[in-house]
């Protein structure tokens, strides 16, 4: 003889058998976003390892293309006097120096560096407009097409170059570029990781240079939105 099963039981045992299968939808959800969100982690934890570690990599060409301009970009020191030991030594015809603070003129600069005046007077040119990396990139374009060069000699502080080169070709890939990197002290070999104000410095470095990437992939649409309003990502 079967036991009576009553209504209000069957409707427990329903709800409990319920309950459960929501609940182990829950946890499976939830473990997989726990995977997603370290494998994440460790894609970005890698990806700045791989980054500082190219940093370290970087070298000098042995040759430089014809017809060639060079360009250094402000902010850092020994940027300008690698642009002109390359200008110097006849490795392009002219020099753009990029960033410059608007009230600098031409004279400001070559009495800064002083030794050069014959190629401040034929050779360098200012660039006022650009404010960041972005801008160095835009201006500097503009320069080339201007000039019709076939190629350009970038110049900046190592821990820099890589990003200054993705704005340059995410913008432009009709022109060869050279890198040509100002060593820095950030990047030696094991130290770079005791001095805090170093991890920050490249931990920031590529952070800017993932939003690069995201913010030139982004729809025009997007990226004249944002513009309209002044947002910089």
């Amino acid at each position: 003889m079967r036991d009576a099963v009553y209504p209000d039981e069957s409707t427990a045992v329903s709800m409990r058998r319920r309950h459960g299968s929501g609940g182990g939808a829950v946890h499976a959800l939830a473990r997989l976003f726990t995977w997603l969100l370290l494998g994440a982690v460790g894609a970005l934890i890698g990806g700045f390892v791989f980054f500082v570690y190219s940093i370290g990599q970087l070298e000098s060409p042995a040759t430089f293309p014809a017809n060639a301009g060079i360009v250094a970009f402000t902010g850092a020191s020994g940027r300008i006097e690698k642009g002109l030991e390359l200008l110097a030594e006849g490795r392009a015809e002219r020099l753009l120096i990029s960033g410059v603070h608007p009230d600098n003129t031409i004279e400001d600069i070559a009495a800064e560096h002083r030794g050069n005046g014959d190629l401040f007077a034929c050779c360098i040119d200012l660039d006022t407009e650009a404010l960041d990396t972005a801008g160095n990139a835009r201006e500097t374009l503009n320069w080339a097409r201007e000039h019709d060069f076939d190629a350009l000699i970038i110049v900046t502080s190592d821990w820099h170059l890589p990003r200054s080169l993705l704005e340059l070709r995410q913008t432009d890939n009709e022109r060869r570029l050279i890198g040509v990197p100002v060593r820095t002290d950030v990047i030696q070999e094991g130290l770079w990781l005791s001095n805090s104000g170093t991890v920050r410095l490249l931990v920031q470095e590529y952070a800017k240079y993932l939003l690069a990437i995201v913010r030139n992939a982004a729809p025009d649409s997007v990226r004249k939105f944002a513009a309209a309003r002044s947002w910089s990502f």
